[in-house]
């Protein structure tokens, strides 16, 4: 039986990629770092153990055919797993921010849902990778040196649900706009404006609320 999907629950960028950072030991900068798909296989590869042969996820993988390949794998992954999880290859593979975003969520949920994993080895797991290299060495303080500044207070529960909210409109607007940028020289304004409803109003549901366009006289 194919285990079920966790459910949703977003979290917000900047706490997704240092989540990714101290997860993986890893040092990215945005969500869109993961558009590879090799950081996804290291992430099922440390919930799922041998669900994924590492030694054929090229880390390194930048063009559209290696991209394409880790995707594959991790889609097997999946399946060997009998983890039920659509993968949105074809958002992924160009870096869009919506789909990055949304499946490092996914792996976020889905990793808090599984059992303790403090015995994964990352830096090994990388190594194990074509093309991957263990994250650099974190410099030590010299003897005598004052103590490193306490970590910032967590964000509470309502702070990050804002931030969220905040990151799925700011990724409506980018659809929006690229809706808009893309518009077929035949199409109406009326037609263009159901669009962009549907575009506002998707929730990530399978059906949006229909919207009926207003006729103009």
């Amino acid at each position: 039986m194919l285990q079920q999907t966790p459910g949703p629950k977003r979290h917000g960028r900047k706490e997704l990629v240092q989540w990714l950072n101290a997860t993986l030991a890893l040092e990215l900068q945005a969500v869109e770092d993961t558009r590879n798909g090799a950081v996804a296989c290291l992430l099922l590869d440390r919930a799922r153990p041998g669900s994924i042969d590492l030694s054929k996820v090229d880390w390194a993988a930048d063009a559209h055919a290696p991209v394409l390949r880790n995707y594959k794998l991790l889609q097997a992954g999946l399946a060997r797993a009998r983890v039920d999880r659509p993968v949105d290859v074809d958002g992924l593979t160009r870096g869009t921010h919506r789909a990055c975003l949304e499946f490092m969520q996914w792996f976020k949920r889905f990793s808090d849902a599984t059992p303790c994993l403090d015995a994964y080895d990352p830096a090994e797991a990388r190594r194990r990778c074509k093309g991957g290299t263990p994250a650099p060495p974190r410099p030590r303080a010299p003897r005598g040196a004052p103590p490193p500044p306490p970590p910032p207070p967590k964000k509470s529960a309502d702070l990050e649900a804002v931030e969220a909210e905040r990151d799925l409109y700011v990724t409506k607007l980018r659809d929006v706009e690229r809706r808009v940028q893309t518009r077929p020289a035949d199409e109406s304004a009326a037609e263009l404006a159901l669009a962009i409803t549907r575009i506002l109003y998707d929730n990530g549901s399978p059906a949006a609320p229909p919207v009926t366009p207003t006729p103009r006289d």
